[in-house]
């Protein structure tokens, strides 16, 4: 079975504060979650998480400045 990440382990993983991750998931830029347990806790997938991360763009190379 795949893990499943609560939003703190996902901000962590982000580096965005819970307040951004809902923006977000709101705007499709992060996956929604799915509910687990029969309390209806949000967990998502590590693998979408990590989709997330891949495609972040690539930060330009460091330039030195005269």
């Amino acid at each position: 079975m795949e893990r499943l990440l609560t939003s703190t382990q996902v901000c962590a993983q982000l580096a965005i504060s819970p307040t951004t991750l809902w923006r977000r998931v709101r705007s499709g830029l992060v996956p929604p979650p799915r509910k687990s347990g029969p309390g209806g806790h949000n967990r998502w997938l590590k693998s979408e998480i990590d989709e997330v991360i891949t495609s972040l763009p690539v930060a330009d190379a460091y330039t030195r400045r005269s």
